[in-house]
């Protein structure tokens, strides 16, 4: 149930996320003006890890991001890093990935750069709902994935809703799936895409056996509410952690979640 305060927004997104995908606003061109990033590290309080991370996932963001966007990235590396230790995975000899609600993709410099740590990538595809939301500056959603995924071979970013896209992957990334009403209202979609647990059963069921599936939710109240999910859909995981150390001193502990598909033996 939303609460009563929230039904004027929730209102509005039936009628605006409609329009933006009937419009599909696109400005293309969109371009940030790239930061050094040993500089924007440089007097960071968490030096030390941005810097390990760099020499470990992402000599590649030089020259692709602003200092806003480095960090970013490196925040979503740091992520990563930790669900890694979660799991005891063994990556196929070449990867399909997949990011589900991947917003503007800021961060596909960051997932690309973890996947191809682990193997050769052959596709990196992000997955958003609402691509052509536009921001203050004209720029749609996707006029801003198409420039952060520029130069990074097999990345595609498709506006749809996870549900009627049916390609399947060797590694699935949720990061902040909705799972609660007033986080979806608040970023503007109607109240009618809130199904977690359709959205859970469909991405399990695109991944492949043997795959590996990685979940980050914001909150314990979340978090609570995704293992229930899991639970309902026979998703077992092999390790959960609450992330209390985040490159971004502002954010709150992240609730981490890994799962490995099991490889059903053939009668």
């Amino acid at each position: 149930m939303l609460p009563p305060w929230l039904w004027p927004e929730a209102l509005i997104n039936q009628v605006a996320y409609p329009l933006r995908g009937m419009l599909r606003w696109r400005r293309r061109g969109y371009r940030e003006v790239p930061a050094d990033v040993a500089a924007v590290i440089a007097g960071h309080p968490r030096r030390e890890r941005l810097t390990a991370l760099v020499e470990r996932y992402a000599p590649a963001l030089q020259g692709r991001h602003n200092a806003g966007n480095v960090i970013e990235n490196l925040d979503v590396l740091h992520l990563l890093d930790r669900l890694f230790e979660l799991a005891p995975w063994t990556p196929p000899a070449r990867l399909r990935a997949l990011d589900v609600g991947a917003k503007n993709f800021y961060y596909v410099a960051a997932l690309h750069a973890a996947w191809s740590s682990r193997a050769p990538v052959d596709s990196l595809v992000g997955v958003e709902v609402d691509a052509y939301r536009v921001y203050r500056d004209g720029y749609s959603r996707h006029d801003y994935a198409d420039t952060y995924r520029a130069g990074l071979v097999g990345t595609t970013f498709v506006a749809a809703d996870i549900r009627d896209y049916h390609e399947p992957a060797d590694v699935i990334t949720l990061l902040f799936p909705f799972v609660m009403p007033l986080p979806l209202v608040r970023w503007g979609l109607p109240i009618g895409l809130l199904a977690p647990e359709a959205v859970l059963a469909h991405v399990w069921q695109l991944l492949a056996p043997g795959g590996l599936l990685l979940i980050v939710n914001q909150d314990e109240m979340e978090a609570a509410k995704q293992i229930a999910l899991c639970e309902q859909l026979g998703i077992v995981p092999c390790g959960r952690s609450i992330l209390t150390d985040p490159i971004i001193d502002d954010r709150p502990p992240r609730h981490l979640l890994a799962a490995i598909k099991p490889i059903v033996a053939a009668d």
